[in-house]
């Protein structure tokens, strides 16, 4: 009879570790969108930034009258 209550524990056992490993793999799944999302948004905004910056560096070559042949430094004599 005490194999029967072993059994019955051993059953209980598997089965809230059962419910316990579906908990963690949603609580996963939620952590790594949030992760895709924030690299999504930082992706974009780090591009938003490059090409800010590209557009005042034309800006600025522009309004000094370079072309973008010469060096960005001539040297001095």
């Amino acid at each position: 009879m005490l194999y029967v209550t072993l059994l019955l524990v051993a059953a209980a056992a598997l089965m809230l570790l059962l419910v316990l490993l579906v908990r963690l793999v949603v609580v996963a799944r939620r952590a790594a969108y949030a992760v895709q999302v924030a690299r999504s948004a930082l992706g974009e905004g780090t591009g938003l930034l490059g090409a800010r910056t590209a557009a005042l560096r034309v800006e600025l070559d522009r309004r000094r009258g370079r072309t973008g042949d010469e060096p960005d430094d001539p040297p001095t004599a």
